[in-house]
């Protein structure tokens, strides 16, 4: 006997339907039978489909705090992303006091390898641009989902704990 999951229907043994797992619904007519990945998956796509005015305090909660959650790992990303920009940019500042014939070693893919100043500085300093160019997306990114957040947060009035606390104090 299959093991119950997401307290929904037992999956069917055997059948699978483009690697998805198909799920049974026996007793029903067989046009009326419906399969799903899983119970619940399109929950949180119809959630986002939706009209405004169907959503529920707890979708719209939850959306919020899917945008600041997205904010974090953003930002998270970004101060990555700077710290291997400052290693490439101490590397550069090093290797262009040195001559272009000296011997340099770079990791590649978890390898030690030979190389001299002059192929390894042009290297650098394209990945030094590259990494540039991802932090600016990754800002550009950070500060969208934040505007959308905040538009999010006063659409439907969201306040923080800090915020109603600080409202009542002001009242009193």
């Amino acid at each position: 006997e299959a093991p119950r999951t997401y307290g929904g229907p037992r999956p069917q043994r055997g059948r699978k339907s483009r690697g998805e797992q198909a799920w049974s619904c026996r007793g029903l007519p067989r046009a009326s039978r419906v399969r799903l990945r899983r119970p619940g998956a399109h929950i949180g796509k119809m959630a986002e489909t939706k009209g405004d005015d169907n959503i529920t305090e707890s979708e719209v909660i939850e959306r919020y705090q899917r945008m600041q959650n997205q904010c974090q790992a953003f930002a998270n990303k970004i101060a990555e992303f700077e710290a291997d920009l400052a290693e490439h940019e101490m590397v550069i500042k090093t290797l262009k006091d040195l001559s272009e014939d000296r011997k340099a070693y770079r990791f590649i893919n978890g390898v030690l390898v030979e190389k001299t100043v002059g192929a390894v500085l042009p290297d650098t300093e394209g990945n030094a641009e590259q990494i540039k160019q991802v932090i600016a997306k990754f800002k550009s990114e950070l500060e969208n989902t934040e505007n959308q957040a905040v538009a999010w947060k006063n659409k439907y009035n969201i306040k923080s704990q800090r915020e109603v606390m600080s409202e009542q104090a002001v009242a009193k």
